[in-house]
């Protein structure tokens, strides 16, 4: 009994682990271009790493044309992903964010 007790919760775990979103701040440069791509409804989408670390750089071009230059920052302490865009003419500032549960 206590041995399928054991092989039921380790099956459990397991599952939730599956189930589980991946820490948004632990994405890498393709996985967040994908992401900046379906948030920001971006047609293309080019990231360089921060020198300083903690997320990316770069630009990104509508489905109208508009430029727009991009910023990403990942906080782990927070298990979040923080990103914002503003068109080159800076007229116009998209923004958001993605935590962790």
């Amino acid at each position: 009994m206590r041995r399928a007790f054991s092989t039921v919760a380790i099956a459990l775990v397991m599952i939730g682990l599956i189930g589980c979103p991946k820490n948004p701040a632990n994405l890498s440069k393709p996985e967040v271009e994908t992401l900046l791509k379906d948030q920001l409804t971006l047609k293309s989408v080019t990231l360089e790493p921060k020198p300083e670390g903690g997320g990316f750089t770069g630009t990104g071009q509508g489905s109208d044309g508009t430029e727009y230059k991009l910023d990403v920052k990942q906080d782990s302490k927070e298990s979040k992903l923080t990103y914002s865009a503003e068109s080159k003419n800076g007229e116009e500032i998209k923004s958001g964010f993605i935590k962790h549960n």
